[in-house]
């Protein structure tokens, strides 16, 4: 019976792979109202038509001027964008009523409106008085975090904004029988 022998070499061993250990990826945690809670989002701007004084038993125009817009700021040493979007509209009108709308309003120039045209956030005052309109605008809330997608925020978050004070005046209608002008006086002119 013969022996076969296998060949052994004598040589350098080959070389082992170096393994190198990965750093963990840190996770991206998930933020909540409160984690956003130093965040401020814009405050409405309040306006009425006409500016500053309105008939009454007229509507006068209410114009809550605000829109989507984003904050940037740090949370957790990581850059993050917020967006803050109007999804409500509480109209306190200074004289007892309120109502919520869906939007913010818009001019009558914007609507194509006549003035003293009803619109979605209009309101005909009762009586004589001096008011002070307020909105109080609420917001659903959305971040990312840099190179992310935008993640909605559970809850919503509220801003409001008064308006300079209204004064609702009573007008009466007179028929005359020519333009009022003081070289001559036509009846039912003031003083005539």
């Amino acid at each position: 019976m013969a022996l076969i022998r296998t060949p052994t070499f004598c040589g350098p061993a080959a070389p082992t792979p170096v393994v190198r250990p990965v750093a963990p990826v840190p996770a991206i945690p998930t933020l909540s109202l409160r984690d956003l809670s130093h965040v401020e989002p814009a405050s409405p701007t309040l306006t009425t038509q006409p500016a500053g004084w309105s008939i009454v038993g007229l509507p006068t125009n209410l114009i809550a001027h605000i829109s989507t817009h984003v904050v940037s700021t740090v949370v957790l040493g990581r850059s993050v964008d917020v967006e803050f979007t109007p999804v409500r509209f509480d109209w306190a009108f200074g004289d007892g009523t309120a109502v919520a709308t869906s939007g913010g309003g818009a001019s009558w120039e914007q609507l194509g409106l006549p003035e003293f045209s009803a619109t979605p956030t209009s309101h005909r005052y009762t009586s004589g008085a001096s008011v002070r309109p307020v909105v109080t605008v609420t917001y659903s809330v959305r971040y990312r975090w840099v190179g992310r997608d935008w993640i909605s925020v559970e809850g919503t978050l509220n801003r409001g904004a008064s308006a300079p004070i209204l004064f609702l005046q009573n007008a009466d209608t007179v028929l005359v029988t020519s333009p009022c002008a003081a070289s001559s006086p036509a009846v039912g002119c003031a003083g005539f």
